[in-house]
């Protein structure tokens, strides 16, 4: 079993990590994004098979790396840079992990 699948199972504990992190980082990000949220696409993956879930959560991981990691997007947050860094470092590991497990199917 890849490192990937083994992430799938300890998903909620992952979370939870992430999402603590999202809150010490502090502040909001901008509401006037013009980007909207997929809420389709993420209520229909859980229906896919467990390969194409872990791609889409590949592909979801590394937009927000990208999005969260444009300086031009972080230059109007009043977020902490120490702890953005700490959760880029733990998205790039969930996305190393399944970009493993993706490698396999």
């Amino acid at each position: 079993q890849c490192s990937a699948c083994e992430w799938l199972g300890r998903y909620r504990m992952i979370s939870n990590e992430s999402l603590s992190l999202l809150k010490e980082m502090g502040g909001k990000y901008p509401e006037d994004t013009k980007v909207s949220f997929p809420g389709r696409l993420y209520n229909m993956i859980d229906n896919a098979k467990v390969e194409d879930q872990v791609k889409f959560l590949v592909l979801t991981l590394d937009h927000i790396i990208r999005l969260m990691d444009a300086r031009e997007h972080m230059n109007s947050v009043q977020w902490n840079l120490q702890t953005v860094e700490h959760f880029l470092t733990v998205l790039n590991r969930q996305s190393s992990d399944l970009k493993e497990c993706v490698a396999r199917y």
